[in-house]
């Protein structure tokens, strides 16, 4: 709940994406709604861990989180 209220209140707007809720806040270029929309910035939890992302805006958001996907690496 925390977590959502201050999103919200950051401007992000709640999205539900396949059944999980991401928070999403669209960049446009020079930070001007009314110009090109640059990316999309999200933030979600996963395992309990917030993460953000940035994700280019060269399709709709539904289609470039298809790349939203964490892949964990065991390194060493």
């Amino acid at each position: 709940q925390a977590l959502r209220e201050n999103f919200i209140s950051k401007g992000y707007a709640a999205v539900e994406y396949q059944g999980k809720v991401y928070y999403r806040l669209d960049e446009h270029a020079q930070n001007d709604p009314n110009k090109q929309k640059i990316g999309y910035e999200i933030a979600f939890l996963e395992d309990g861990d917030l993460i953000f992302m940035n994700l280019p805006a060269v399709d709709t958001f539904e289609n470039m989180m298809k790349f939203a996907k964490l892949t964990k690496v065991k390194l060493g």
